[in-house]
């Protein structure tokens, strides 16, 4: 194209858990897979820079409930084996890791990047493909029944500046939700209850705090917004994904 901007924005990418598997419903087995993966060199190779690794929050640091205590899972197979060890899978086990055919940028590829990392730490890692309309509907069946998704693949966005924006992937009865942390919830109906702005964005870094320690997901990627334009227009990409001509002008 022409010419291109971006911005650093409130996408982001992730793998969620279920964590009513067996081997998933430890929170150092789900830490250790948190671990396992290089999101640096997934970023500055598969994105070619326009993404930087997630910290462990699914909400921008412009948002409402963002913890700036909280850091990415750093890149450390060695800590991951030992958590895999200590909770008893020295020799790993096997998981599903489930993702949609052409529905999100690099989504297959970053299937297969996650799938290798996740093997280096002796993890049996078989990747399914699903149609779109298909992914949606199975993605959904509750973690407690047959059928459940081990590992989905998932990209969202947080347009709203604010944690409730996930409440649906993080509490014990979301529809997106496959694990269950009374703490969490507890947080999260403060948000939901809650006039007073200040007290808002406190429960949900409380709530960001507790899963950092018990992840819900593999958390990825934070990822640019990329626009192709003409020469001639000029025009400053906003953070929300939104874009009004008026804010647009030609030469």
């Amino acid at each position: 194209v022409p010419k291109t901007v971006s911005v650093e924005a409130t996408e982001f990418s992730y793998l969620a858990f279920n964590t009513y598997k067996e081997e998933l419903s430890d929170p150092n087995v789900r830490v250790a897979m948190n671990l396992a993966i290089d999101k640096e060199t997934l970023a500055e190779t598969l994105y070619s820079g326009y993404a930087r690794p997630n910290e462990a929050q699914q909400t921008s640091s412009n948002g409402l409930g963002f913890n700036a205590d909280i850091e990415p899972f750093p890149y450390d197979p060695d800590t991951a084996r030992q958590l895999l060890a200590d909770a008893g899978y020295p020799d790993g086990f096997s998981v599903t890791l489930n993702v949609p055919i052409g529905r999100y940028l690099y989504g297959e590829e970053t299937a297969q990047y996650v799938a290798q990392q996740l093997g280096d730490i002796g993890l049996d890692v078989e990747i399914v493909s699903w149609e779109w309309n298909e992914y949606r509907s199975a993605g959904r069946v509750p973690g407690t029944e047959n059928g459940a998704f081990d590992l989905k693949y998932g990209w969202n966005s947080n347009e709203w500046f604010d944690a409730a924006r996930v409440g649906s992937h993080v509490t014990c009865g979301g529809g997106s939700s496959k694990i269950c942390i009374p703490a969490v919830d507890e947080y999260y109906e403060i948000g939901a209850t809650s006039l007073d702005q200040e007290v808002r964005d406190e429960a949900y870094q409380a709530a960001w705090a507790a899963l950092r320690v018990s992840p819900h997901a593999i958390y990825l990627l934070q990822q640019d917004l990329l626009y192709g334009m003409s020469e001639d227009l000029q025009w400053e990409p906003r953070l929300d994904d939104e874009y009004f001509v008026s804010e647009m002008t030609l030469g």
